[in-house]
């Protein structure tokens, strides 16, 4: 049995699910992480944050607003406390003119 744990945000969208899906396919433990999922994961809701994130070695990231003016924030806040709960690794896909912070 693996000890990876998968963090899958957005996990009830589009892109979210299907990573999900082929993820729990290829026999890696998924955390899929929604507002309505348990634990529960909302952007807005930084306190939900560090439960999604107990246990997890990898994510897979979707931010659903990112043009919106915290969403820079946000996404760095999230990478810190994500590196601070030792996730390993993280892909963070980010559709169109996007760029992180500082770049």
């Amino acid at each position: 049995m693996s000890d990876e744990m998968i963090l899958v945000t957005g996990a009830t969208g589009k892109t979210g699910r299907r990573v999900a899906r082929l993820l729990r396919e290829r026999g890696v433990p998924v955390r899929a992480a929604s507002r309505s999922a348990t634990p529960s994961f909302d952007w807005t809701d930084r306190g939900t944050w560090e439960p999604a994130l107990r246990g997890v070695t990898g994510m897979y990231v979707v931010h659903l607003d990112l043009g919106g003016p915290q969403a820079a924030d946000d996404a760095a806040a999230f990478a810190r406390q994500a590196a601070a709960a030792h996730t390993l690794r993280g892909l963070w896909p980010c559709p169109g003119a996007c760029h992180a912070p500082g770049r």
